[in-house]
């Protein structure tokens, strides 16, 4: 699957989860994916996933764990117990940056891929931004839109539930090519003070 093809089937199977849930007041179970012929792990991942996201809620045991609507937290919650404000996302975007740097060297060659153990070092970071772009105010990212930030976003959403599909070419391109570039935009903002400037929003 190219990533057009990954996204819009992850985002098919989101949009079936929500309205099977809608329907649903005493919950729902992984088994509900089955539809688009996929392991139940994978399933379970979605779930906790939309759980994280705060698209579902959870209960019960590990075992007989039922899955209920819920109410989005992302808008919610713009700081951090590492600090106050968003700061600390901004600076998780360099450290997971520098990391892989650090696994590759620069520019990454053509093989570096290759390696298992770099290869999920790599792939962990790159789910380490996304998270951290989900986690920075909307009207942030809205005021700085020379950075891509729903690309991050995608990459990671493609990283957690399709992985199995994704190309190595994407992953490559997104190393060289668009990685380097929001170090120093992402650097910048920091120099700026923007998070400073920025107030929470709820």
């Amino acid at each position: 699957m190219n990533r057009t093809e990954i996204l819009n089937r992850s985002g098919a199977i989101r949009q079936h989860i929500l309205e099977r849930v809608a329907k649903d007041p005493k919950g729902i179970t992984a088994s509900i994916v089955s539809q688009f012929q996929i392991s139940r792990q994978a399933a379970t991942r979605y779930l906790k996933q939309m759980v994280q996201d705060g698209q579902l809620h959870a209960e019960g045991t590990t075992k007989n764990r039922v899955y209920k609507p819920g109410v989005s937290a992302k808008a919610e919650n713009t700081t951090d117990e590492r600090g106050d404000g968003f700061e600390v996302f901004l600076k998780d975007i360099l450290i997971s940056i520098e990391k892989i740097k650090s696994y590759l060297g620069t520019p990454p060659p053509e093989d570096s891929l290759q390696d298992d153990m770099i290869y999920d070092a790599i792939i962990r970071n790159l789910e380490v931004i996304g998270e951290a772009v989900e986690n920075i105010p909307e009207s942030v990212r809205n005021a700085h839109t020379e950075i891509d930030w729903d690309e991050m976003v995608e990459i990671r959403e493609m990283l957690i539930h399709e992985y199995f599909d994704i190309e190595d070419a994407i992953i490559l391109d997104l190393l060289k090519n668009k990685l380097p570039d929001l170090y120093l935009k992402v650097e910048k903002m920091i120099g700026e003070n923007v998070y400073k400037e920025q107030p929470n929003v709820s």
